[in-house]
């Protein structure tokens, strides 16, 4: 009986090593792209179109923000901020800091 407890418990362990091996690296896989110019240097335009999309979406939230704190009724800024961070988001997808704000 005793070893039969052994042997599951290391069939455990096993299977919790493995899964926090996969869980860590799958971390490593993802890429965080900061909005710079730096990093986008051959997409000037689309650059350029993305950080006033970026910043018109957090004038937005921003509003929302204020309104909500305030108790004050919250409109659309919401849905606008949304609209404006997925159109920047459609530009460049691998933002970690966009991606949080959505």
């Amino acid at each position: 009986m005793l070893e039969i407890a052994t042997i599951k418990l290391n069939q455990m362990k096993n299977i919790l090593i493995t899964l926090s091996i996969i869980s860590t690296s799958l971390f490593g896989i993802a890429q965080n792209i900061e909005f710079k110019s730096s990093n986008f240097k051959s997409d000037k335009e689309g650059y350029k179109n993305a950080t006033e999309e970026l910043d018109k979406g957090d004038e937005y939230y921003k509003i929302a923000n204020e309104a909500l704190f305030e108790v004050k009724p919250l409109g659309i800024n919401y849905e606008m901020a949304l609209k404006h961070y997925s159109n920047a988001q459609k530009f460049n997808p691998n933002s970690a800091t966009l991606n949080f704000k959505i």
